[in-house]
């Protein structure tokens, strides 16, 4: 092992990797946690998205995934993370490739040649089922109780909610499309991250200056994939970028618009809203002069993605 990790170190992992002998599972998984939490052996892993997840390093950790154990309040979050995924982790004050630290696993956690049981059969009632590339299983504190105790609980979307506005993500002046902020929701009103497809539609109105304002239309269509690794602090968030129609260029379009959502969950359902207090031309009251006075809502040293004013 071309490692300098110190040999309390890797008694640390062995004890993380093993589960405690002649307990239930609930039971050693609580008394592993209880234990990690204890000697605060925490690992911090970065992913090859750039993100960073810190836990304790979890006895479902095998050849195939990096499973990480933390606790929010009376839960204790799982996370699995696929060994390719794994770019950079820092433990006892050191860094190692994942590949490094891969092969510590292996050399203190032989693999079994025996297929491992899924999470769900290793822990009890979970509230997320698992997922990969660095989603979570939450498991509730029912798994510490005899069975049957409490009924497990999986959260299901109910409901969508989105939040949207106009933003400019480059070095330009105008602005460049809408940020999606999405929310699937359960019953609670607690975020559900999930899989699954979202359509957005940008429904928008001409002005006329000769006649009353034309009907609603689409002003802008897309298609995401909702991954779970796509949620954060605030749900899941996408860039709509502007299509064929600009607002900020094209004046005869009103400045108010709505955003019509779509999510399809398998096996869950498809839920819809709709933003409808959006602006989709920034508000200015500078701008709002100079296009009274010049038909143009930017000035002329102004830089501006396509060369237009």
């Amino acid at each position: 092992m071309k490692t300098n990790l110190p040999i309390s170190l890797l008694c640390g992992l062995l004890l993380s990797l093993t589960g405690l002998p002649g307990r239930t599972t609930a039971e050693s998984a609580v008394g592993q946690d209880q234990q990690d939490q204890k000697q605060q052996k925490s690992i911090s892993v970065e992913v090859a998205s750039g993100r960073t997840f810190t836990g304790q390093l979890d006895a479902r950790t095998d050849a195939a995934e990096l499973w990480l154990r933390s606790r929010q309040g009376a839960a204790v979050l799982l996370r699995p993370i696929r060994w390719d995924r794994v770019a950079k982790v820092r433990v006892a004050a050191r860094d190692l490739s994942g590949e490094e630290f891969q092969q510590i696993v292996k050399a203190v956690k032989p693999e079994s040649p025996a297929r491992k049981k899924s999470p769900a059969t290793q822990s009890g009632p979970v509230t997320h089922g698992p997922t990969r590339s660095g989603g979570f299983v939450s498991v509730t504190d029912t798994a510490v109780h005899p069975e049957g105790t409490r009924p497990p609980v999986t959260p299901q979307v109910r409901w969508l909610a989105v939040e949207a506005a106009v933003a400019n993500w480059d070095g330009d002046v105008e602005a460049d499309g809408l940020l999606v902020h999405v929310y699937p929701l359960d019953d609670s009103g607690g975020v559900v991250p999930a899989r699954g497809t979202l359509q957005f539609e940008l429904i928008g109105q001409r002005d006329d200056v000769f006649g009353p304002p034309r009907p609603f239309s689409r002003l802008g269509q897309w298609s995401q994939q909702m991954r779970v690794e796509d949620f954060g602090p605030r749900g899941a968030v996408y860039r709509l970028p502007f299509q064929g129609v600009h607002p900020e260029f094209d004046l005869t379009v009103a400045p108010h618009g709505a955003l019509h959502a779509r999510l399809s969950v398998p096996g869950q359902g498809t839920f819809e809203t709709t933003e409808s207090l959006l602006r989709i031309r920034p508000y200015s009251a500078v701008r709002d002069q100079l296009q009274l006075s010049t038909g143009r809502r930017f000035f002329p040293q102004e830089r501006t993605g396509d060369g237009r004013r």
